[in-house]
């Protein structure tokens, strides 16, 4: 019999994490198929799925077809009626994935529920999003009044959301096939909230459930491909403008980039003053990047 739940676990040179990932999944979701897309590693990946876990479904590509790609392969093999997307750092409490099956089955709207996410020292990390737009940018800088947006959330009860960061996101297969799946034009990061954001377009609902819970390294692949945390953060500034430059109207677009710029020279100034020269290339690269062409 087909298992209810598919793990798709998408891959780039983090062997032991990876390995600790799946024995979490061995251990807290027995009854689970899980599939993992290896996006060509080069460190042993594959060799120790097929070795270590031989009740995986391992696909092995031979280039990096980055995520959207990669997790939609992965999604194609789910028979059932749930597909847990998890990061390859990531690695499953007791109960998460039961907590948040019947938290879909009690909410037929619902798409998506995320479950609570918590660094290896057990300190939460902030998941909850409002859409990005020049107005969100703004309030989540604002001393007195980011702590009324989804990102300064105490993330302590189940609630809505406009989007929810992905290292960990039990999606309802049905919906997830009716909107095609993540967007594979996406080339790198936000690959998470534009699924979250089309899906509340199409009348879903995208939940939080903290009861549930998952640990998470963090940025271990992206390291592994960029090298260090500037660099992904270049890219995720990157993907971020894209995102709203595709969903706001010209002038939301421009109102965006010049709120961000404005940020950002900012922080340059902070650097400067600080005598941090490494983070003030690094915001003079950002800002360069920024720049309207």
């Amino acid at each position: 019999m087909d298992s209810p739940l598919t793990i798709v676990v998408v891959s780039y040179n983090v062997r032991e994490l990876l390995r600790r990932c799946l024995e979490s999944c061995r251990r807290y979701a027995p009854g689970a198929a899980v599939v993992v897309v290896d996006n060509a590693s080069a460190d042993g990946s594959v060799e120790m799925v097929r070795d270590d876990f031989p009740e995986t479904r391992i696909i092995a590509r031979g280039d990096n077809a980055g995520f959207a790609r990669a997790a939609n392969e992965g999604a194609r093999f789910a028979a059932g009626p749930y597909i847990f997307f998890l990061n390859p750092d990531a690695f499953l409490h007791e109960g998460c994935l039961e907590r948040l099956t019947a938290f879909l089955v009690d909410r037929p709207a619902a798409a998506i529920a995320a479950p609570r996410i918590v660094d290896p020292e057990g300190r939460l990390e902030s998941t909850l999003r409002d859409e990005p737009g020049a107005l969100n940018l703004l309030l989540e800088h604002l001393p007195l009044i980011k702590a009324g947006t989804a990102r300064f959330d105490p993330h302590n009860r189940a609630r809505r959301a406009d989007w929810i960061v992905g290292a960990a996101l039990l999606v309802r297969r049905d919906a997830f096939e009716k909107l095609g799946g993540f967007d594979e034009s996406i080339d790198l990061y936000y690959e998470d909230a534009d699924l979250c954001l089309r899906f509340g377009d199409a009348g879903y609902e995208v939940w939080y459930e903290p009861s549930a819970s998952v640990t998470h390294v963090g940025a271990a692949s992206a390291l592994a491909a960029f090298g260090s945390r500037g660099e992904i953060y270049l890219r995720y500034l990157a993907a971020r403008n894209r995102l709203v430059r595709r969903r706001r109207s010209p002038l939301g677009h421009f109102a965006y980039r010049a709120t961000l710029r404005g940020w950002l020279i900012l922080k340059k100034t902070a650097a400067v003053l600080a005598g941090d020269r490494r983070k003030r290339l690094l915001i003079a690269r950002a800002l360069e990047e920024t720049r309207p062409k």
